[in-house]
């Protein structure tokens, strides 16, 4: 299913199916895949000029399950409606803008356009879809997205089992 995938995206994922699993979720929701893609993907609120919190959203996270234990790592958790939609609809505004792969850029669109939690966290960030629409057309297409030092100074945080 993440084989067109780009590196960032597929990161996203891992995180989101870690942060789930540490706030003792037992699906993986929007809201996670937002995490994921914040920790993977940082410098995403600056190129879109607005703030999300991931830090904030993770707590909110984390308040909805209350106090429950964390799932390991080993166990596989199923993803939410809400995240499967999210997931198929980044697969046709990729195929729209001509994108070999799914960046995390499609999947915060797809969030924006198909709803659940995620959506109204960035709603409430003054997340507009013609902004996230504007970043995605300047996407250079020839080109993978790769990780970025930010990224994978995140990224190292989150597999080195400290929370961010």
């Amino acid at each position: 299913m993440f084989d067109r995938y780009s590196v960032l995206a597929r990161q996203a994922v891992f995180v989101a199916r870690k942060k789930a699993g540490e706030t003792g979720a037992t699906s993986i929701d929007t809201e996670h895949l937002l995490i994921g893609i914040l920790t993977v993907h940082p410098e995403l609120p600056e190129q879109l000029s607005v703030e999300i919190d991931p830090t904030s959203i993770e707590n909110q996270s984390k308040q909805s399950q209350g106090s429950v234990a964390a799932i390991p790592d080993a166990v596989d958790l199923p993803i939410t409606p809400d995240l499967g939609k999210v997931l198929e609809h980044a697969i046709s505004i990729a195929d729209e803008q001509q994108c070999r792969e799914i960046r995390t850029e499609h999947l915060v669109a797809s969030m924006l356009d198909e709803g659940g939690n995620a959506a109204k966290l960035l709603t409430d960030s003054q997340l507009e879809k013609k902004a996230m629409s504007d970043l995605i057309s300047t996407i250079d297409r020839s080109r993978p997205q790769q990780p970025t030092e930010a990224s994978c100074r995140a990224l190292s945080l989150i597999i080195g089992g400290s929370s961010s």
